[in-house]
């Protein structure tokens, strides 16, 4: 009896040990179901790599354009610039695609993401599109000789944004300034005082109408970049089917050099109207009714929405499965019975990096072996899709491994014990 009783006393400190042994395994769940559900609540279930995007498109571009006068600068460098701006922050989490799916009007909440991340790129935009329009005008009144590249940009952006702060009777000597750092960067001998003279009057020019049009008589980047792109973009008649159409300087010039009241603005002037927001610039382009891709786009967004919704939904109920494990998997730390189920897990939780990830990466491989112009245009799109789904999906390998490796052998253990002293009992 003594000995039956020492046995079993051997075996119940025994299983005791072998609880104990899955409290870092539980540790480690929580950490890794912690992970996966925050991911999968907060980052990027579908983004839009904007480096990407903008030579997809550049290609598009340049496809639709007929040969031009070289000394013109290409719709490529600004839609380049536009792209990547919008690309960069083109990004949802199930968060943001459950909000998309609920707002009053998918239009609006696109043209304020469009809008915001426009506003955040302002300095980039004045440099990729800004700068080589200027070096373009140069080289119109140098067509024979090569202009070279502006090593420091930046330098050229800040004296430019002084404007922005600049008193009426200063802003003529903010202006020097920014044609002479121009000329000292580029040179003497290009940028003569007559082409000098030129880009200060194009800049006072392009000051003068965005103070002239803003309700409250100031200046802005947003204001000055949108007034120029409503003149210069004529969105009231824009078709993004005429992609191949061409900017050169020289028309850049005269729409920073019109006369003033040419503008209006954000009003209908003569047959343009003026926007000095990036909001309102955006809505109007996004709303066009006479842009039929546009509308097309209208339609999708809106019939999109419910299917959205839905994946929305089931992403964040899988991610609540996380939650739930990184729950039970805390809780039983602290209880007798250290083990827990987590086949709820199993069953679902590969569903996101599925979806976002494995099989967007497949279709883009297989499409691409598919010699189809159409299709290849597809693969094109399908490649500048990234998400961090594979979060999710590393940690649910993780959780298979260590299910597998490190739970299962204690487990088994575990009830091999416990199947002892319930036949002592």
């Amino acid at each position: 009896m003594k000995e039956l009783e020492n046995d079993r006393d051997f075996h119940a400190t025994e299983l005791k040990r072998k609880q104990r042994s899955l409290i870092p395994l539980n540790i480690v769940v929580v950490i890794i179901a912690l992970v996966a559900a925050v991911s999968l609540l907060f980052a990027p279930v579908i983004s839009v790599d904007g480096e990407a995007l903008s030579e997809v498109v550049s290609e598009m571009v340049e496809d639709q354009t007929t040969e031009d006068d070289e000394s013109s600068v290409d719709t490529t460098t600004v839609t380049n610039a536009v792209i990547r701006s919008l690309g960069s922050h083109l990004s949802f989490s199930s968060v943001g695609l459950l909000e998309f799916a609920l707002a009053d009007n998918q239009i609006d909440y696109v043209t304020e993401i469009a809008a915001s991340a426009l506003e955040e790129e302002t300095d980039t935009l004045i440099i990729e599109v800004g700068i080589p329009v200027v070096t373009q005008a140069i080289k119109e009144s140098n067509p024979d000789i090569e202009v070279p590249e502006i090593e420091n940009p930046q330098a050229i952006l800040d004296k430019f944004t002084e404007l922005t702060t600049a008193e009426p009777e200063q802003v003529d000597e903010v202006i020097d300034n920014v044609a002479d750092e121009i000329q000292t960067q580029i040179g003497t001998d290009l940028v003569t005082d007559s082409v000098r003279d030129e880009i200060v009057s194009t800049i006072r020019n392009a000051y003068d109408e965005t103070v002239a049009n803003t309700d409250d008589g100031s200046f802005s980047l947003e204001a000055c970049i949108c007034i120029i792109a409503s003149q210069y973009l004529d969105l009231d008649s824009l078709n993004l089917s005429d992609a191949g159409n061409s900017v050169s300087a020289a028309n850049y010039n005269t729409v920073a050099t019109a006369d003033n009241g040419s503008y209006g603005g954000n009003t209908d002037s003569g047959s343009k109207t003026v926007y000095t927001s990036y909001n309102d610039l955006m809505s109007s382009l996004l709303n066009s009714s006479s842009n039929e891709t546009i509308a097309e786009i209208n339609n999708v967004l809106e019939t999109a929405a419910p299917i959205i919704l839905g994946v929305a939904i089931a992403i964040m109920a899988i991610a609540a499965l996380w939650a739930i494990l990184a729950l039970f998997a805390f809780v039983h730390i602290f209880t007798k019975n250290k083990r827990f189920t987590m086949w709820y897990v199993k069953i679902f939780g590969f569903i996101p990096c599925m979806l976002f990830g494995v099989l967007p990466m497949a279709a883009s491989l297989i499409v691409s072996l598919i010699a189809s112009e159409a299709v290849a245009t597809i693969a094109s799109f399908l490649s500048i899709i990234t998400t961090m789904t594979w979060i999710s999906g590393a940690c649910y390998i993780v959780l298979w491994l260590i299910s597998i490796f490190w739970a299962f052998p204690i487990k088994r253990k575990i009830r091999k014990e416990q199947a002892i002293l319930n036949r002592m009992a």
